[in-house]
C-alpha cells in the first residue's frame, strides 16, 4: 500500500515538474514575442525621428504597423498576466507551484541550471 502512495505521488510529481517545464518554456515564447513588438516600435520611433520627411511619405504605413504592433504586445501582455486558467501565464505558474515543496524546487532549479549550461542562450 506504502509503495503504491509512493509510486502516485512520485507520477504526480514528475507531471507537475513536466506542466511546469511547459509552462515555461510558452511563457519565455511569449515573452520574446512580446520583446519582439517592443523592438519593433522602438525602430519606429527612431525612423520617425532620423527620417520624418521619409515618414510622413508613408504615414499611413507607419501607422498601420505601429498599430499593429500596439495591439499585438497587449494582447501579448495580456496573455502572460491573464488570470484564467486556459492560458499559459504568471499566474498559472504560480498556481502551479504554490504548493510545490521545497525538494522539488530544488531539484527543478537544478534541472534548470543543468540545461542552462548545454543551452547558455
Amino acid at each position: 500500500m506504502k509503495d503504491q502512495m509512493e509510486k502516485k505521488a512520485k507520477e504526480t510529481t514528475m507531471t507537475r515538474e513536466h506542466d511546469i517545464v511547459l509552462l515555461c518554456l510558452e511563457m519565455t515564447d511569449q515573452a520574446r514575442y512580446v520583446r519582439r513588438c517592443w523592438d519593433s516600435i522602438r525602430q519606429i520611433h527612431q525612423v520617425r525621428a532620423e527620417y520624418p520627411q521619409e515618414f510622413k511619405l508613408s504615414f499611413g504605413f507607419y501607422r498601420t504597423v505601429f498599430d499593429a504592433l500596439v495591439t499585438s504586445l497587449f494582447i501579448g501582455l495580456g496573455r502572460l498576466y491573464d488570470k484564467t486558467r486556459d492560458t499559459y501565464s504568471l499566474y498559472a505558474l504560480q498556481t502551479l507551484l504554490s504548493d510545490f515543496s521545497e525538494t522539488h524546487a530544488a531539484k527543478l532549479k537544478e534541472k534548470s541550471q543543468k540545461l542552462r549550461e548545454l543551452s547558455p542562450l
